[in-house]
């Protein structure tokens, strides 16, 4: 330790979590010096009233001045104290967590201010402001509040910190939402915010009515602001409540005002486009008339990353794929819709899928959500090859077609492992599900298979029963019905649901276990194997079955 050089005490600074690091710069003084750029280049400020928000900004100005880190400061996060679940909103209940965690996008969209006092005066942000015209390195700026960022503030990122970027994960103009029979108006302040050149990144919950009289025009002031009315933003998620109306017919229920396209551009011009790289949408519903609005307000050319939280139909797949031009796309996101009545993918369905997929360029990161078809997916491998780096296939509970046989596209099979090595090797990410058997010579062999995916860092698996009843929550809840209606259930049908609940008994020991059958599968030289999850949601479907009493068995 004592003769390496500062560069490499440096290197190893920048691989080290947060707490990790505080403890090496404690090491000795080389340590301290290599390590003080990471410990300080993310500061979070998170207060609930202007009182705590003095003293916070006070206690970091005073260490920042002891060390001398002012400029080591890059990212400062202005955050509220508590946030709740982002699962409140009926639509978010829709979005598939395949393990890429789709819901983190709205993570600050919905805080607790049960017991805080906000901030509502200029004066209450002046120690705010100051503590930011000392950081002279700032690159990103976070705003998490449920207060309207201050003037004082956009005064300071346009003169003082041009350069540096705003990130809106709580997004929304208070002007905009209005009684809906009044006309549209948009205050000052929220233009200034709408049109702030070092927006770059937002995320919002867009209603097309609130409590019934009031309206939300919110997600139309984001087109305007992604067609050019905010020159610098490039990253849009967009949550729609079940209630909010679809952007292209407005909304049935409630009489409101008619927006005007661009109304936010100074000098409005229709062949003009904005160059957001990343689109994120959970409606619900996405039809071509949505998709033909952000083609004529972006230019898709630039999108490298595209996610579309709700089941697709070949109508839209094939009018994305005739229209959308997609040359820098590395991240797609994708939920397929079934077939009605046979609860699986039609012809029409994968015939589109695979079209829009061989129309695009190869992929790094790729998310099949809903119904899809073996085909699909190994055509999916194929085209993308060694540079797809992650892959999230959709859960099994969330596909209605499948038998929870082997042949099912989105479970684990020793032959689609070995499709992903040979034609993904770069792998690092895979979310899929597997079949459990009690640790059977089949599912370890799956184990083994995982470990021989060279690049592999991070699976997530989803665990699921055998059992042809625990396949059906139709079939349990019949069982279920009858069971509390006679006091008697099936012998058979007792011994399936006992069967899979064993199955599904997965603890920390097991896991633990499976973890490391498939690290020593990996060869000698390959990178370990950082992260398992797995995913029991299957378990929640024998809530009833689970708390029998033994005497009924």
């Amino acid at each position: 330790m004592i003769a390496l050089p500062l560069e490499v005490l440096e290197r190893v600074s920048q691989h080290l979590d947060y707490k990790s690091l505080l403890a090496f710069s404690t090491v000795k003084k080389a340590a301290r010096s290599a390590s003080r750029r990471w410990i300080f280049r993310d500061l979070t400020l998170s207060f609930s009233s202007p009182t705590t928000l003095r003293e916070a900004t006070s206690t970091w100005q005073e260490i920042l001045t002891a060390s001398g880190s002012a400029r080591c400061v890059h990212n400062v996060h202005i955050l509220a104290p508590k946030y709740t679940d982002p699962t409140w909103s009926s639509e978010a209940q829709r979005v598939e967590d395949c393990g890429d965690h789709p819901l983190q996008s709205w993570r600050y969209t919905d805080m607790d201010v049960t017991d805080a006092t906000l901030a509502c005066k200029d004066a209450d942000w002046e120690c705010l402001v100051q503590l930011l015209e000392a950081l002279p390195s700032l690159r990103n700026l976070t705003w998490g509040r449920s207060e309207q960022i201050p003037t004082a503030l956009i005064k300071v990122l346009r003169h003082w910190l041009p350069k540096c970027l705003l990130h809106m994960p709580n997004f929304y103009l208070q002007s905009l939402r209005q009684l809906a029979q009044n006309p549209i108006t948009i205050e000052d302040h929220d233009l200034q915010i709408a049109t702030l050149p070092n927006l770059y990144s937002l995320v919002t919950v867009s209603y097309g009515s609130i409590s019934g009289e009031y309206a939300d025009y919110n997600e139309l002031a984001v087109l305007d602001m992604a067609a050019g009315a905010a020159p610098g933003l490039r990253e849009v998620s967009i949550l729609r409540n079940q209630e909010g109306a679809s952007i292209s017919d407005g909304t049935p229920d409630l009489v409101r005002q008619t927006w005007t396209p661009r109304t936010l551009l100074s000098a409005p011009n229709p062949s003009e486009h904005g160059r957001l790289q990343s689109l994120e949408l959970l409606p619900f519903w996405i039809d071509v008339d949505a998709l033909t609005l952000w083609w004529q307000t972006t230019d898709v050319r630039k999108l490298q990353s595209l996610k579309l939280h709700t089941p697709l139909e070949p109508e839209e797949l094939y009018w994305m794929r005739d229209n959308w031009d997609l040359p820098c796309l590395r991240t797609l996101a994708i939920g397929l819709q079934s077939d009605q009545r046979h609860q699986s993918p039609t012809p029409e369905l994968v015939d589109a899928t695979e079209a829009f997929l061989l129309s695009l360029p190869c992929l790094r990161s790729l998310k099949l959500g809903g119904a899809f078809t073996k085909r699909t997916l190994s055509l999916a491998l194929q085209h993308s090859g060694e540079s797809l780096r992650e892959l999230y296939l959709s859960q099994a509970n969330n596909r209605d077609d499948i038998d929870y046989s082997y042949d099912s596209a989105c479970f684990a099979t020793k032959d689609l492992l070995r499709s992903l090595g040979q034609h993904c090797p770069n792998l690092e990410r895979l979310a899929l599900s597997i079949m459990r058997r009690q640790g059977n010579l089949d599912e370890v062999g799956i184990y083994r298979a995982l470990g021989v995916l060279r690049n592999m860092r991070h699976i997530t698996l989803n665990v699921y029963a055998p059992q042809k009843l625990a396949q059906s929550t139709a079939a349990m809840d019949v069982a279920e019905q009858r069971i509390e209606t006679t006091g008697i259930g099936d012998m058979s049908e007792v011994q399936e649901i006992t069967a899979a609940i064993k199955d599904l008994a997965v603890d920390h020991i097991l896991a633990a276990r499976i973890f490391h059958v498939i690290s020593c599968a990996k060869s000698t030289f390959a990178p370990h194997l950082e992260r398992l999850d797995l995913n029991i949601a299957a378990v929640k479907d024998f809530g009833y079955f689970m708390d029998m009493q033994p005497e009924r068995t």
